[in-house]
């Protein structure tokens, strides 16, 4: 019972310091985005607009899978990848929590742009963006039956 209570306030204490991380961390792995997209959608509904997700600096190998839109994945080695999807559709994303493994596995701290609100759920087309997704590097500390905690351990 007591182990399981430690269990508990190290995975809490591992989410924390993830959370911070994700505000504050000089080593997150930033997405790099194309230039000139933004803006450059054309008019008109059904209109194709550009999505651009890209993934650098990891040690992972290129078949691993990073993310998935609308069921299709995308590995490592297919980055960057630029989808065109019509004006005002909806499509379901989720990128990986957790990526390689040992000493070097990455867990998913946050997303910013495309107006994307985490690591599953649902964008709908408006405009042409580019999206950066941040991992950081980290240690497997345990698992209370699916749920592990990791902690940050560098770049």
């Amino acid at each position: 019972m007591v182990r399981g209570i430690w269990y508990a306030i190290a995975f809490v204490a591992v989410v924390l310091v993830l959370a911070l991380a994700s505000l504050h961390s000089p080593r997150q792995l930033q997405v790099l985005s194309q230039p000139g997209l933004a803006g450059a959608a054309a008019a008109g509904p059904g209109a194709l607009n550009h999505y651009v997700f890209s993934v650098s600096q990891m040690n992972v190998s290129g078949g691993t899978e990073i993310m998935s839109v609308d069921g299709r994945s995308y590995n490592y080695s297919s980055f960057p990848v630029v989808l065109s999807l019509a004006d005002g559709t909806a499509h379901s994303y989720s990128f990986r929590y957790n990526l390689g493994s040992g000493s070097n596995t990455y867990v998913y701290i946050g997303t910013n742009g495309c107006s994307l609100l985490g690591r599953n759920g649902t964008l709908v087309v408006g405009e042409d963006c580019a999206v950066t997704a941040f991992y950081i590097k980290a240690m497997k500390l345990g698992c209370i039956g699916s749920y592990c905690a990791y902690l940050p351990t560098g770049s």
